[in-house]
């Protein structure tokens, strides 16, 4: 009878410790600390297939239980875009972030990030964008279009720009940017955005647009290369022949369609424009006379190797580029 209480006494106690290990889980642990409780201080690791496709930047390769997971997949192959990303069997969330596009949930395993591709739904630009900027106190916009128009499933589309240089473009200077509709709102048909040129710097970026839909799936990319220039010229005027009591001068940029007005006094006047090289720029200046009428002036026609003015459309044909006007 003392015998049958042995055995019935150590099968219980096998029994309580098998459980209690089970119920820990250290055999998912990589490295378990016995000392402590595995769901506080037990690392999980964190691995994925490289890909000639995509990139995958993690914020941690290793973390607890419980702890959130930031991801960044950055998309190589033109043509493909992401369909899900899961964690284990677990769908990873689509997030809008600075860097990071997706996050899960760590669990109390080691983790294996899946990516499951698909033909992206396209994006192009509308028209042809400029990618050569300068900064002034202006914007710049920006349209895209879908190839296909995309399903309007529910308000959780989300749009971000990302920006490679943020030195020379930095994500303040990405304003407006939105979706827009078909006219009986049942598809996105493309998007826009604008680009503050006030905050932007010297430099060369590539901007990356992100479509994301979380419920269902459907990513898609456009990216554009953007070169931020010093494309000062200057136009420096002689009104020592006219006797004015003061001189207006109108300047339209008709690429970008910027205005600038000037109003002077003075006999000798210079002008700094910012302007791409080959823009097509109207210059007109007139004045207002001792006796109070406005007259207009005949600008003369010069052409140089750098710079020409034909009848008021002048055109700097080179970067910093100068021109002396006489009036």
């Amino acid at each position: 009878m003392k015998k049958l209480s042995l055995y019935i006494a150590s099968f219980i106690f096998i029994f309580v410790i098998s459980i209690t290990m089970l119920a820990c889980d250290f055999s998912a642990s990589p490295s378990a600390d016995y000392n402590n409780s595995p769901s506080e201080n037990v690392e999980f690791l964190i691995s994925y297939q490289p890909s000639s496709d995509y990139t995958i930047s993690l914020n941690k390769s290793s973390a607890k239980c419980g702890e959130t997971i930031y991801l960044n997949i950055e998309m190589l192959s033109k043509g493909l875009a992401i369909e899900y990303v899961k964690a284990n069997d677990e769908y990873c969330t689509p997030i809008l972030d600075n860097f990071y596009n997706y996050s899960f949930t760590m669990p109390s395993k080691n983790v294996q990030i899946t990516i499951s591709l698909k033909q992206s739904q396209l994006l192009i630009w509308t028209g042809s964008p400029i990618t050569k900027l300068a900064a002034s106190n202006q914007s710049q916009s920006y349209e895209f279009s879908f190839l296909q128009p995309i399903e309007i499933t529910s308000i959780t589309k989300q749009i971000a720009l990302y920006s490679s240089n943020p030195s020379c473009i930095p994500s303040s200077a990405i304003q407006d940017i939105s979706l827009i509709a078909s006219s009986d709102n049942s598809k996105f048909i493309g998007g826009k955005f604008n680009i503050d040129l006030s905050q932007i710097n010297l430099g060369t970026t590539t901007l990356s647009l992100h479509i994301t839909s979380l419920n269902p799936y459907c990513d898609c990319t456009i990216s554009l290369e953007i070169e931020v220039v010093d494309t000062s010229h200057k136009l420096t005027f002689d009104f020592s022949a006219i006797n004015a009591k003061e001189i207006m001068i109108d300047i339209i940029n008709l690429d970008t369609g910027e205005y600038f007005s000037y109003t002077t006094t003075q006999k000798y006047y210079s002008i700094d424009i910012a302007c791409q090289t080959n823009n097509s720029i109207i210059v007109d200046v007139y004045y207002l006379s001792q006796n109070g009428n406005i007259i207009g002036v005949a600008l003369p026609n010069i052409s140089t190797a750098n710079v020409t003015l034909d009848n008021g459309l002048l055109v700097f044909l080179e970067d910093n580029a100068e021109l002396n006007i006489v009036c």
